[in-house]
């Protein structure tokens, strides 16, 4: 397939954007070429394209046509009208905008990471859109796969990104960066969006609303094991911080607190006061009680369980009613799962605990999911006391034609005898 080149519309230190058509039909796309042919830039090129042609989604920049064995090196891709750059003005404080682009970004991002690639240079100019409806990533240039080693294509103490939206190991361990800096550099895109100017060295989060300062402080933790750790994890709590403030219903105001102390991994008296009480307002919605269950972190279940018990329960009872009524996508029965767990470390009640352990087993057996199998493994295993013992073992009576989804990660002989009882019988 042929392409001519029109006119040059960008151009930056290893290489320059031309328009061009295809001759075939005329449609016009942009090319970049690569004019610094020093051998890692080469490599670095080559690299990038590759990682595209692995990439399929639609929120990622695809390659319509390459040459990159030898000179001249270039690949072709969809022509945008501007990058993301050049719409931050028009965003500052436009909520419902902010939430179309980054989640747009996030689904991106998210399949990418899912596929194993890892980007290390996002930032605006890096995302490309004709409106805020469709942004894409492009510039994969420094991107690598996950299991890769970084120093195939940098040297050991290089840096590897842009300054200004680097996360602090691409400037101290670049070789050791993970996805995690990508998680990093979301939350400083996050803050450009919101307050229509670049970030300074130490972004003035009180420029941001209270839920979007929360998320985007958690990206911007200085180490990686304290920011979210996968983009998934920041898009539930972007979700729910993302409701407008003009909507002051019990339940834009539930979610919006949820997303807020899900980002913050930690709660205040006051949020579990109110968190308590939205509850109770909105107890009636067993969808919205489950979806708000599945961010909430140990430490918020454990101190709800404490101040209000009755409310926990409720909160347990229709989040462990909608898990077991419906099918869902095989990472969401990951994410039940590990709700379950920290519903069942989060209280000392032996009905609530049971309900949790069967609530993983139905679901971990209808969708075959060996993370959730292994969660529910664990409570059975951790039902030690009478009390425990004896609720575990009515609750798992009543969904026996589930057990042989856990009998073999179990040793059966080393349970509680009233729960021993139940396998027993049910092998005999």
């Amino acid at each position: 397939m042929d392409y001519q080149d029109l006119d040059q519309i960008g151009t930056g230190g290893f290489g320059k954007v031309v328009r061009c058509s295809r001759s075939e039909d005329g449609v016009v796309f942009a090319k970049k070429i690569l004019v610094n042919e020093m051998p890692d830039a080469i490599k670095r090129f080559q690299r990038e394209v590759r990682i595209l042609e692995k990439l399929s989604h639609p929120r990622v920049i695809r390659v319509e046509a390459a040459h990159i064995t030898d000179k001249p090196y270039w690949f072709v891709m969809p022509l945008y009208r501007r990058s993301l750059r050049a719409l931050i003005p028009a965003t500052a404080g436009d909520r419902k905008r902010i939430a179309s682009v980054f989640i747009g970004i996030l689904d991106g991002m998210e399949y990418a990471h899912k596929q194993g690639v890892i980007h290390r240079d996002l930032k605006p100019e890096n995302i490309l859109l004709d409106d805020s409806e469709d942004p894409v990533i492009s510039d994969f240039g420094l991107g690598r796969a996950i299991e890769a080693l970084t120093s195939r294509a940098t040297g050991s103490n290089a840096w590897i990104g842009t300054p200004a939206y680097m996360a602090p190991e691409q400037m101290t361990d670049a070789e050791n960066a993970d996805h995690r800096s990508d998680i990093f550099s979301l939350g400083k895109i996050l803050y450009d969006l919101y307050t229509g100017e670049p970030p300074a060295a130490v972004p003035d989060l009180s420029k941001l609303p209270i839920g979007l300062a929360a998320v985007a402080r958690r990206c911007m933790k200085t180490r990686p094991e304290d920011r979210f750790q996968t983009v998934r994890e920041l898009r539930q709590s972007f979700d729910l911080v993302a409701v407008s403030r003009v909507d002051v219903s019990g339940e834009a105001e539930l979610r919006a607190l949820v997303g807020e102390i899900s980002a913050q991994m930690s709660i205040s008296f006051a949020q579990i006061e109110r968190l308590a009480e939205l509850i109770s307002q909105c107890q009636d919605d067993a969808e919205l009680l489950h979806e708000i269950t599945i961010p909430l972190p140990l430490a918020a279940l454990a101190a709800l369980a404490t101040y209000d018990s009755a409310i926990f329960k409720v909160l347990g009872a229709q989040f462990a009613k909608v898990a077991v009524e419906q099918s869902w996508p095989f990472s969401y029965t990951d994410d039940i799962g590990s709700a379950c767990r920290r519903m069942f470390d989060a209280t000392c009640e032996p009905d609530l605990k049971a309900m949790m352990a069967k609530t993983a087993l139905i679901v971990g057996a209808e969708h075959n999911r060996f993370q959730v199998m292994a969660q529910t493994a664990a409570m059975i295993n951790d039902a030690k006391t009478n009390e425990d013992a004896f609720a575990m073992a009515h609750a798992l009576e009543t969904a026996s034609d589930q057990l042989w989804a856990v009998r073999d990660r179990l040793e059966i002989r080393k349970l509680h005898p009233e729960i021993r009882e139940l396998f027993e019988r049910g092998s005999g």
